[in-house]
């Protein structure tokens, strides 16, 4: 598995920084994830991650590989457009798993809550033509799947559930329970981790196809009927009482006792 976000000279020129504790679990994410081969592309040389990707994907059996990309899509983009990189993210990628974008406002409002589609998702806003040109590269878009915003924000809390993984967490040493510990607030935990869970439970979701646009300007995603492009499959629903918050709470569970 490779995890990916905008590596630090790629990002765009304004970009938000991100809290420490977030940084550490994306750079942790072989925790919760049963795959033996893992990459983390945070470096401050271009060049020195394109050659790490391409030595480790070369490794690799076709189709083998799942990219996790939990942050702004530049270092996709660049890669995509790489002559010898793109061919074998084709060959060698079988998922492509983004967190980022928003539920078309143009398609069904039962999908997401009023006003929510007319803000750009904070990833997509990073880099807008990234985004876009990733969505819409025929090398990959049959292999992507989106988590967008609004599936995370529609999460809401167990305060029972969330309470005692608080609790848990106050006695334990492990990686989720030191984020627990340093911010405990539900809210942060709906993004990332979120598609972490995904990912790792491929029943805890439903999915929808639809064909989309992003806006190069602003981020925001709107949904076409453009018969040529390849359909995005969406998240759009997250089983979260029975699968995600027990998840975290049996995660901390399991973590080493102070």
């Amino acid at each position: 598995m490779v995890t990916t976000g905008a590596v630090k000279n790629q990002q765009p020129v304004k970009p938000y920084p991100d809290p420490d504790w977030l940084i550490d679990y994306r750079k942790n994410l072989d925790y919760f994830i049963d795959k033996e081969d893992f990459i983390c592309n945070e470096k401050e040389d271009n060049r020195g991650a394109d050659i790490e990707l391409s030595t480790f994907l070369e490794k690799q059996e076709d189709g083998s590989v799942d990219f996790m990309c939990l942050g702004p899509l530049t270092n996709i983009k660049n890669w995509l457009t790489d002559q010898s990189i793109g061919p074998l993210i084709q060959q060698k990628v079988k998922d492509v798993w983004i967190m980022g974008g928003n539920i078309p406002q143009s398609h069904g409002a039962e999908l997401q809550n009023e006003g929510d589609a007319i803000k750009p998702e904070y990833n997509f806003a990073q880099d807008p033509p990234a985004a876009n040109m990733v969505l819409s590269s025929p090398l990959i878009a049959d292999k992507i799947f989106l988590l967008p915003a609004q599936s995370c924000i529609d999460i809401p809390s167990n305060d029972e559930i969330w309470m005692k993984t608080i609790d848990l967490a106050k006695s334990r040493n492990g990686l989720i329970s030191q984020i627990l510990n340093f911010n405990n607030r539900f809210g942060d935990f709906k993004y990332d981790p979120l598609c972490t869970f995904v990912y790792c439970n491929p029943g805890s979701h439903q999915l929808e196809e639809l064909m989309v646009d992003v806006n190069t300007s602003t981020g925001l995603v709107s949904f076409v009927e453009d018969r040529e492009k390849q359909p995005i499959k969406f998240v759009t629903h997250v089983d979260h009482f029975g699968g995600y918050l027990p998840w975290i709470s049996k995660v901390v569970e399991k973590e080493t006792l102070f």
